[in-house]
């Protein structure tokens, strides 16, 4: 539905374009333009700040591989997340368009204007909410998984030396690799092997490769971490607490947040909101739940993209940076080990006598050189799902690399 602006917009263009008379607009009919644009933009500038000249877009980030929050069915963006925000939409008279977008690139995309907000079941955070501006809409909580006949993880010491699978970029993961692995080398134990995927968690736990997977609590139900498995309990008490989940928009984006919250107590006055919610056996969040998960915002970054020294440097200071710098050289060192080796072997046999182990090393040579790494890399840490007996030797991330 257009507004009044527009309409006198196609107005104007009308006698300015399609002069009946193919003549030359007199100073008359001049003047009756320029007075109907004065009072055109007269309109715009005295009407309610919630009144736009025409609608416009909305452009919303979300990850539709997450089922039954936001995924795709029959080529529409479907759950809870496109419900709620097409009717949220609507509300402040924007079409909504889903950009499909994976979890970890949420905040990024958002802050690169590849869309106006988020809405993709992603908890509230105080990290990311020096990012990003939230406004909370229900609430969930997490549950971990595991396959029929495995140990009950009833706390996180259960998990300590177990491998779980998350979705890369949720917030259970940091917990797994923060205070629960703490915890577990605290006691004598090995730290939580955490394992990150792109997509739903099930997957790799389907086929062996995790002992365990992460699910949202209300989730639980629907995801299988393997054949006949079931619920093992929650991870600690705390994490199964509900946690306030929000969509997001940019920093310093005032007015989008305004409208967005102003449709939101539309819904709520006339019934969507509640009737979204027990649709999809959810909550409203309680405010308690989301000033514990904004925690203390002293010194956030204000938005745009200033460039924040402190976090840069607090950055070498964090044991997973130098961990992972570790890791990339103790993998180059045995790469270029058995390169030299396989160089010493294969360059020599390459001026061999013999025409048929010449062209053997050669067709090697081009099919290596002509293969991406990263897709040889992804054929290799999927290969246990052909060949389940390569599990223990190309089954863990590190080895996969090497």
């Amino acid at each position: 539905m257009r507004t009044k602006h527009c309409q006198y917009h196609r107005l104007l263009l009308t006698i300015l374009l399609n002069n009946p008379h193919g003549k030359r607009m007199t100073w008359s009919a001049l003047r009756v333009v320029a007075v109907l644009v004065a009072l055109t933009w007269a309109t715009i500038l005295v009407s309610s700040p919630r009144e736009r000249p025409c609608i416009r877009t909305l452009k919303i980030g979300s990850d539709l591989t997450y089922p039954p929050y936001a995924y795709m069915h029959d080529g529409k963006p479907t759950g809870f997340d496109p419900d709620f925000m097409t009717a949220l939409s609507h509300e402040i008279d924007m079409t909504p368009e889903f950009i499909d977008t994976r979890f970890e690139q949420l905040i990024t995309s958002l802050r690169s204007g590849h869309f106006d907000v988020w809405a993709s079941a992603l908890y509230i955070t105080p990290e990311r909410a020096k990012l990003v501006d939230y406004i909370a809409y229900f609430t969930t909580g997490n549950s971990i998984l595991t396959r029929s006949g495995a140990p009950a993880a009833t706390d996180a010491a259960a998990l300590c030396g177990h491998s779980v699978a998350v979705i890369k970029g949720a917030d259970v993961a940091t917990k797994l690799r923060g205070e629960a692995s703490d915890a577990c080398k605290a006691a004598g134990n090995m730290a939580i092997d955490v394992r990150d995927f792109t997509a739903d968690a099930k997957a790799p736990s389907i086929d062996g490769q995790s002992d365990r997977c992460s699910s949202d609590r209300w989730r639980r139900s629907q995801i299988r971490c393997g054949p006949e498995s079931r619920q093992a309990g929650h991870l600690q008490q705390r994490a199964a607490v509900p946690g306030a989940v929000g969509i997001a928009v940019t920093k310093g984006n005032d007015q989008l947040a305004d409208q967005l919250r102003a449709g939101i107590e539309k819904m709520k006055a006339d019934g969507q909101y509640q009737a979204l919610l027990t649709k999809y056996n959810l909550k409203q969040p309680e405010q308690a739940q989301v000033d514990a998960a904004l925690g203390d915002q002293k010194g956030g970054n204000s938005g745009g993209f200033s460039f924040d020294t402190r976090y840069f440097l607090s950055l070498f200071a964090n044991k997973d940076f130098w961990w992972a710098a570790g890791t990339v050289l103790v993998l180059s060192a045995l790469a270029w080990s058995i390169s030299t080796v396989l160089w010493h072997v294969g360059g020599r046999r390459r001026q061999s006598r013999h025409a048929w182990l010449r062209k053997m090393l050669g067709v090697y040579v081009w099919f290596f050189r002509s293969l991406p790494l990263l897709v040889l890399l992804i054929f290799v840490y999927n290969a246990p799902q052909v060949f389940p007996e390569l599990r223990n030797v190309v089954g863990s991330p590190f080895m996969a690399a090497w």
